[in-house]
């Protein structure tokens, strides 16, 4: 199965748009943001390994793996530390807001790259 190069930016525009409403209402929609985020990194992820998997040698599979989930942590790891220093200057609420306001342009920066076409990649041959 190919991943959708077209579902994940929707997801994100569905995932911004629930966290402009969250800042307006409260917090059933916080729930269901959470939801629809929890959604969009299980794709991300799924898409990630089943290119990783269709892409790669057999041979070399499980260290590009490893190495994909090795980033994946450290891209995780890396914003909660920032988090955490931020709220230690500046308060739980103006950290939460400007790290809010950081993944909100990166995703709009993603998705208008996506938009355009300009993923950078040419299409890899599938391994055999």
């Amino acid at each position: 199965m190919a991943p959708d190069p077209l579902r994940l930016p929707w997801v994100i525009v569905l995932a911004l748009a629930l966290i402009a409403i969250i800042a307006v209402r409260g917090v059933p929609e916080l729930v269901i943001s959470a939801a629809v985020l929890g959604v969009a990194s299980g794709v991300a992820v799924g898409d990630g390994i089943a290119t990783i998997t269709m892409r790669t040698a057999p041979q070399h599979r499980a260290e590009t793996v490893s190495t994909f989930f090795a980033i994946l942590f450290a891209m995780l790891g890396v914003p909660a530390v920032g988090v955490g220093l931020l709220i230690q200057t500046n308060g739980l609420r103006p950290a939460g807001e400007i790290f809010s306001v950081v993944v909100a342009v990166l995703a709009l920066g993603v998705l208008l790259s996506l938009s355009r076409g300009g993923s950078g990649r040419s299409e890899a041959r599938p391994a055999s």
